[in-house]
């Protein structure tokens, strides 16, 4: 018997006449990928503290915040209300994706189909920091992607509060915006007010840039 409460299940029978379902492989990898997300959160929780928590829970509200916001660039186009400098670089992003995919051979997929506007000139403010008369510079650990040399928030006074505890630790710390980051595949990064309206170069090299991260 065929069980009809999984998706896309193909039923097969081999030598011994057990049945064999094949599952599609998008829908597949779509599940692992939210299966991860709350073992890795748990994973946090057994081993972090209260700062650290608070970090990881502002970061999850942000990319929320971000994923539920989003607007179909093929509905904006078609939409007779959408502003004439917004329209004419939701095209250009189009033929950048297109070049991307054909030419670049990059891994577009889904990616930057979508718009969003968080209302703000960045869309996260980085930290970063070194030891007083150092060059070498202080480094956290993440989930899947390893130490970086920088913290992101979603929020600049955030940042600015973070990087206050680490002057008072001794660190010379700076604090930059940032304007566009990947997910590295884990979510199907937007195109964001933050950068959309920079230069056709610039447009072109922030896609093409973080369009690489899903490679490397």
């Amino acid at each position: 018997m065929v069980n009809r409460d999984l998706p896309n299940a193909m039923p097969r029978f081999n030598g011994k006449g057990h049945i064999l379902m094949k599952w599609n492989s998008e829908r597949r990898r779509r599940l692992r990928k939210w299966l991860i997300g709350p073992g890795l959160f748990l994973t946090v929780l057994a081993m972090s503290g209260c700062q650290t928590l608070s970090f990881y829970g502002q970061a999850i509200k942000g990319q929320y915040g971000i994923m539920a916001h989003q607007q179909r660039i093929e509905k904006l186009l078609a939409d007779p209300q959408t502003p004439g400098p917004l329209r004419a670089k939701l095209q250009l992003v189009q033929s950048l994706r297109a070049f991307a995919a054909k030419d670049l051979k990059l891994p577009v997929d889904g990616h930057y189909q979508r718009y969003v506007d968080v209302h703000r000139p960045f869309v996260v403010w980085n930290v970063e920091a070194a030891p007083e008369f150092s060059l070498e510079p202080k480094a956290w650990w993440y989930p899947l992607v390893g130490r970086l040399e920088y913290r992101g928030y979603f929020a600049e006074r955030s940042a600015r509060n973070y990087a206050a505890r680490l002057q008072k630790k001794g660190y010379d710390v700076y604090v930059g915006g940032v304007t566009a980051y990947s997910t590295l595949g884990w979510f199907k990064d937007p195109v964001l007010n933050t950068f959309v309206f920079d230069a056709e170069p610039d447009l072109a090299e922030t896609i093409f840039h973080e369009l690489g991260h899903q490679r490397v």
